[in-house]
């Protein structure tokens, strides 16, 4: 607050110098230059070339997962990702695993219990660059019936004329 209060003040006293100089004069409104907000570019995920995978461990190993159903959108604003956001649906009934038994069991009520709860979703809050690619989102995962805000770290870049998040 008192940044603002002095730049308020420093204004004030440069309109008044400006004022009571004869040759100085203000720029009419219409001429002052405003950095408008970039315009965000909405994507449709494409899960032709996109994919959503998950690793589960146990005593006996470590087991990946695929989702073959999902889509969504992204609206995507590079020089400004904080103002990007993704917004994800996930068909949790089209999971499958390299192990059939394994498989079985994420499937079943001890864990992801597809048949109560047949769709997930997330929805962005923010996105953050830390640089070289890298970066964090945050946001909202609803996944059997409970939604709660979670951050994960993530790699962003566009190449190819496709967006990679």
């Amino acid at each position: 607050m008192l940044a603002l209060r002095i730049s308020i003040y420093a204004l004030c006293l440069l309109g008044c110098a400006c004022a009571s100089v004869p040759h100085a004069r203000s720029v009419p409104p219409s001429k002052t230059i405003a950095r408008r907000p970039e315009e965000l570019r909405r994507y449709r995920i494409d899960p032709a070339a996109s994919s959503i995978t998950a690793t589960a461990s146990a005593m006996l190993g470590r087991y990946e997962f695929r989702f073959a159903r999902f889509g969504g959108t992204i609206e995507w604003a590079p020089r400004e990702i904080e103002r990007s956001r993704l917004s994800l649906q996930v068909d949790m009934t089209s999971v499958s695993g390299t192990v059939g038994m394994v498989t079985k069991i994420v499937r079943s009520e001890d864990f992801l219990h597809v048949e109560r709860y047949p769709s997930a979703s997330f929805t962005s809050a923010d996105l953050s660059d830390d640089g070289d690619g890298k970066g964090r989102v945050r946001g909202v995962l609803s996944l059997r019936g409970v939604s709660r805000s979670i951050e994960v770290p993530g790699s962003f870049g566009f190449a190819g004329g496709r967006l990679r998040i």
